[in-house]
């Protein structure tokens, strides 16, 4: 068995074990509204944990409204990206659905060629403000039932490398092993910046993540009120690169 596939083992298993002791919360959006373009891959794989502050406070209250996940998108059209999601609260699609204009042209550099390749290189044009839905739904492994998951995101991008974006979602958890059938709905205001490395970098290097979310949240309907904090990486070889992390922990 090569080094490989005994990492992916390794991020498989621990993923499954965080799903065991976390379930049902499906916080957390972690992604801009620019889409991908049609026919680009893009892959993101997060943590949002609650900073409750009280003293009566339990380990139980923290695990319950945690939130961990990932997802993988495809570009269907410039506007649209269709992926797949697995978290905490189960397993599922994702649709993205932009809004605004894309815009097809690109720019040229007015020095015309680069050192390196004897090219022109081009510059990738982009809105500077993007507006998009995101819907999701998610088949609960846990309770059963479906969890249909709604995101407004709104975000604007400084430069080539940092992106603001905010917005709200919500989403609908049934408990279908609750007697009484007792749906509950969550809904959470969210923050979050965006900050992407550049392209050109050694192909030895291409599992470093491509960029890094940190995501503010603000849950309206928990019963202890508190403010939720997330991480979320993208763009890297994510089974390699957490299978690094957890072989170097065991070394």
């Amino acid at each position: 068995m090569n080094i490989s596939r005994v990492k992916n083992i390794y991020f498989l298993v621990c993923f499954l074990l965080l799903c065991i002791f976390l379930h049902g919360c499906f916080f957390g959006t972690f992604q801009t509204a620019e889409t991908l373009g049609a026919g680009n891959v893009g892959s993101v794989a997060y943590v949002m944990v609650p900073t409750y502050g009280f003293s009566d406070t339990t380990m139980e209250d923290i695990a319950e409204n945690m939130s961990a996940g990932g997802f993988l998108q495809i570009g269907a059209t410039d506007n649209v990206d269709i992926g797949l999601c697995f978290s905490t609260a189960g397993i599922g699609a994702q649709g993205k659905l932009r809004f605004t204009p894309g815009s097809r042209t690109s720019k040229r550099r007015k020095s015309g060629r680069t050192r390196s390749t004897g090219r022109r290189s081009r510059k990738r044009s982009y809105n500077p403000f993007d507006i998009a839905a995101i819907l999701s739904v998610n088949y609960n492994l846990w309770r059963g039932g479906l969890i249909p998951k709604g995101d407004l995101v709104g975000s604007i991008r400084f430069g080539e490398h940092f992106s603001l974006y905010g917005g709200g979602e919500i989403f609908y958890a049934p408990k279908i092993t609750d007697k009484n059938l007792i749906n509950y709905v969550n809904r959470q205001l969210f923050i979050g910046f965006n900050v992407r490395r550049s392209e050109k970098v050694n192909p030895e290097m291409d599992w470093i993540p491509s960029s890094i979310y940190i995501e503010f949240g603000y849950p309206f309907d928990l019963e202890k009120k508190t403010f939720m904090f997330g991480l979320g990486i993208g763009g890297a070889n994510l089974p390699v690169l957490f299978g690094s992390c957890l072989g170097a922990m065991g070394d």
